[in-house]
This record gives structure tokens, sequence and C-alpha cells, in this order.
């Protein structure tokens, strides 16, 4: 929880012992913030120590970087020059990605995704369920280029699925469909190409699970769709 009372669950918000935050990214065993000047501090139980950090602990300092985004084995910082650095599986030295050109990206345990200044997203990894969107499935190390996709504005990634918010505040999604429909359209099959999300278009932002997504629109009401375990509506 980061605020030193060791294996102490609570039910109420209680502050971590950090200041000057600018940016927050969390996954599901631990959280990382971006601070004002720079400083990268990590708190929980990161997939590279062996044990729980109980304190927010500094791993690296990105003093230009805007923003913060962890995935199950990544700590990234975007730049002010949308170029993006991270740290190494070991987490004991600073790397620079190859990815430039950034505006935001979305990590997940198996592919990862990112959207470019130019409005397209470019998506890698595991892809047995055309999840990178490329019309394929055929798994990629290197970032590609997103089907029939243009003008997006953020993207995130689910386990086996990806969903992207348009400009124009629609939002399509890809992937793995069969199981929870998550991809939010009437139809019973996967996509290996981007589908639009139908009665959605006023979204401003969107938050994706395991596998459910959820879009919060213009006039503060939202719409979840996929898995629905623990009570989130299915859109269809």
């Amino acid at each position: 929880m980061g605020y030193f009372k060791p294996s102490s669950d609570s039910t109420v918000p209680v502050k971590v012992n950090l200041d000057d935050v600018i940016s927050l990214s969390a996954t599901g065993d631990f959280t990382c913030a971006l601070l004002a000047n720079g400083d990268v501090s990590c708190w929980g139980k990161p997939s590279w120590s062996s044990s729980t950090l109980f304190n927010p602990t500094t791993f690296m300092s990105v003093p230009d970087g805007k923003s913060i985004q962890v995935g199950a084995g990544e700590v990234c910082v975007i730049l002010n020059d949308h170029s993006m650095e991270c740290l190494d599986q070991q987490y004991s030295y600073k790397i620079q990605n190859k990815l430039n050109n950034i505006n935001d990206i979305s990590f997940g345990a198996r592919h990862s995704c990112t959207v470019l200044q130019n409005g397209l997203a470019q998506c890698w990894g595991q892809n047995d369920y055309g999840q990178v969107g490329d019309g394929s499935y055929t798994s990629t190390g290197d970032p590609t280029t997103v089907t029939n996709l243009s003008n997006v504005k953020s993207i995130e990634v689910g386990a086996f699925f990806t969903c992207a918010l348009l400009t124009d505040g629609t939002i399509q999604c890809w992937g793995k469909h069969k199981d929870y429909r998550q991809l939010g359209n009437p139809s019973p099959n996967d996509s290996i190409y981007p589908v639009k999300v139908p009665g959605i278009t006023n979204a401003i932002d969107i938050g994706v699970g395991s596998n459910h997504t959820c879009a919060l629109l213009a006039d503060g009401t939202s719409k979840c769709w996929g898995q629905s375990i623990t009570g989130v509506k299915q859109l269809n």
C-alpha cells in the first residue's frame, strides 16, 4: 500500500508517502509514480523484486518525463519529446526503448500497444487471437501498425484483446471476443481487425481489465462490456 504497514489491507483510501506526483500507473501487484523532479518510485510486489516493497522506492530518474506506464514486467516513462525510457528486466540499469513519437502506451502480460503522434497505433507480442490487430495471427516482437485504424487518442490492452479510443469519441476493439464479448459488438466471433463498439459516440476515456472494458462518456455516465464476474454490465 506504500505506507509502511506490512500485510495490512485497507477498505478506505490511505496516503502514500510521496509528494509532487505527476503521473501514476498500477498493475496487478505493484504501483509506480513519476514525481515532478523526474524520480520513478514503486511499491508493492514488482516482478523483479524478491520481496514486497512497503516503502516507495526510487529506481530511476527521468527529469523530462511526462507520464508513466507499468506492465507485468515493464516500467516505462514517456518523455516530453515523445520518446520513451524503460528499465530492463533486471532493473539494474536504464535502457532507451526503440519507440519514438509516442503519445500513449499500454502494457499487457502478453502483448502491448502504443499510440503515435500521427494518430496511428502499433502493437506487438502474442497474437493468437488477433490482438495485435495487423490482420494476422502471427506473433511479433516488432511494433506493427494496426490495420484500418487512425485518429487514435488512447489505447488499452486486455488479456487477449485491445481497445482504442478515437478522437471522435468512438471506440474500436480487436482480438478475443468469443468468451465474454470483450469487443463490445453483437458478433460471436473474434476479430483480427478493429471493429467499432456500437452505441458509443461521445467517450472521453476508456479503462480495460483482463476481460472487460468501461468507457467514460462526456455526460459523466459510463458504459461497460465483457466479463461480468463482479457485476460488470455487458453492453451486448
